[in-house]
């Protein structure tokens, strides 16, 4: 995302911050029993930061314009975020401009029918550079469970292109600090949980990489629907089996000992 590079030297990171997506990223990735899926995706970046740079009169050479009576939601984007926006929309996401005292930014939300569907649009919007999330959901499942498995990476790292010299970087940390940047992946899948390596909240596995970590973090989640249906089947099938063969075996004995004994009885008649 880089929209603006005539800025003032000592703005170079902060405005960078902002134009190559990395600004607070949220992922909230659901996926249902069903297979169905949401993926919601929010870029904002803090309002005290943002009017930080609304206080320096640069040269805004946009190619957008914010148009707060738009019926377009990717117009009500603020200009910063408009181009990313327009991607995020071109991927079949739905845009919701993010524009209060807290934050400004946009939401965008997918609605997937299948596992394959995710699984295909996921690496694909990682390798554009539009997210800095990507992995894979697998299922298996037999007659007694369905096991879904997510594997994959979240990271907080600038575009490797952008050019920044270290005095320059310098200058701006003297009054800014980016470590509360960060992008955090949130995520459920049907049924139990079996393991992750995140932590939980509210019923989500979480997991966070910041601008200080600088490398990938990795994002595994294994959760397992039990068919209780079936096992109710197999453990009533196996008390009926124990019960039917114990009668036959019962009826065996019965019979052997009843045979034991005529012959025994024959016997002593003949005597």
């Amino acid at each position: 995302m880089k929209i603006l590079k005539k800025i003032l030297p000592c703005l170079t990171l902060i405005l960078t911050l902002f134009l190559t997506g990395c600004t607070n990223q949220s992922y909230s990735l659901i996926v249902n029993s069903d297979d169905s899926s949401t993926l919601k995706v929010k870029y904002v970046v803090d309002s005290d930061t943002y009017d930080l740079l609304d206080s320096y009169d640069l040269d805004k050479d946009y190619n957008f314009e914010k148009k707060e009576t738009s019926s377009n939601p990717i117009e009500q984007c603020d200009v910063l975020f408009q181009e990313t926006a327009a991607v995020f929309s071109q991927y079949g996401f739905r845009i919701k401009p993010v524009n209060d005292a807290v934050e400004i930014g946009f939401e965008a939300e997918k609605q997937y029918a299948s596992i394959d569907e995710l699984n295909k649009d996921l690496p694909s919007m990682y390798n554009d550079g539009l997210i800095n999330f990507t992995g894979e959901v697998k299922v298996t499942k037999n007659l007694l469970k369905k096991e879904y498995l997510f594997s994959g990476k979240v990271k907080y790292l600038l575009d490797p292109d952008t050019e920044i010299s270290e005095e320059d970087k310098n200058k701006i940390l003297d009054f800014y600090d980016p470590s509360s940047l960060h992008a955090k992946v949130s995520m459920r899948m049907p049924g139990d949980l079996v393991a992750h390596d995140g932590k939980i909240e509210e019923g989500m596995a979480i997991y966070t990489a910041t601008y200080n970590d600088n490398k990938e973090v990795p994002v595994h989640l294994k959760t397992k629907i039990t068919n209780k249906s079936m096992q109710m089947i197999i453990i009533t099938g196996g008390i009926v089996i124990v019960a039917v063969g114990g009668l036959f075996v019962s009826r065996f004995i019965r019979k052997k000992k009843e045979q034991r004994n005529n012959q025994e009885m024959y016997e002593d008649e003949t005597m």
